[in-house]
């Protein structure tokens, strides 16, 4: 119960941040002794699902530097700057019914860092295009749930290793036959880019704190994983394709 009122607020807090488009995050300057915080864009279009993109967002908004004998909230600088992107800045449609507006299109955007792609149906040739080019750049891609859907189609997928929702690995083994789909696997890492996580926002949470992980360490991490509540060690796991449980 606690588990499902923790993700229940957590996709409340993102709906109330998202609202603006934009996360209210200000990049400390070098003259101030401090680092600029990485771009993480998360990608909406067509329909989508809320939980994707909440998951997502709380874990990076939440990642600052602590500082000693202050809460996490009260801590240092953000680690990460993150905001919607899109093909359009119209209101786009959760799959809960609400609506989201996007505070970047493909062609405004700030040059992320990290690009996350959850559930959604929305197919614009932008979308593509722009994947291609942050792929090209090697710029850090996630891919949540069916959203690993997208970057096979583009065939950045074909001969990796990956996974997505266990419900729709069955179809993605006929349509997408050059990936090797994995089963039972949190996330992995497809290349030195790529990560696909599997079947749910959860499972998003697991990879960014993965993420979070492996660049600023356990500490950030597990103090992200604290704040937030979020009692799983899955995120601990290695994104190695023949790692095991």
């Amino acid at each position: 119960m606690q588990k499902r009122i923790t993700l229940a607020l957590l996709a409340i807090l993102c709906f109330l941040n998202s609202l603006s488009g934009q996360n209210t995050t200000v990049a400390q300057t070098d003259a101030a002794g401090h680092r600029e915080p990485l771009r993480v864009a998360i990608v909406i279009s067509g329909t989508f699902d809320l939980l994707d993109v909440a998951g997502v967002r709380e874990v990076f908004g939440a990642a600052r530097q602590p500082i000693e004998g202050k809460t996490w909230e009260e801590g240092g600088e953000h680690l990460y700057d993150v905001y919607l992107v899109s093909d359009t800045k119209q209101p786009l449609q959760l799959g809960e019914g609400a609506t989201i507006t996007a505070g970047y299109t493909f062609k405004d955007a700030p040059p992320p860092d990290i690009v996350v792609v959850g559930a959604q149906n929305g197919n614009p040739p932008e979308l593509f295009e722009w994947l291609k080019q942050q792929n090209e750049k090697g710029t850090q891609i996630l891919s949540v749930c069916v959203g690993a859907a997208k970057l096979a189609k583009m065939g950045l997928l074909d001969g990796r290793y990956a996974t997505s929702h266990h419900d729709y690995l069955p179809r993605y083994d006929e349509i997408y036959p050059k990936v090797h789909w994995l089963r039972g696997r949190r996330y992995v890492r497809a290349t030195n880019n790529i990560y696909t996580a599997g079947g749910d926002g959860i499972a998003g949470i697991d990879l960014s704190l993965h993420i979070v992980d492996v660049k600023f360490g356990r500490r950030i991490a597990q103090g992200i994983a604290d704040y937030l509540e979020y009692h799983s060690d899955e995120w601990k796991q290695d994104d190695q394709a023949d790692s095991r449980k």
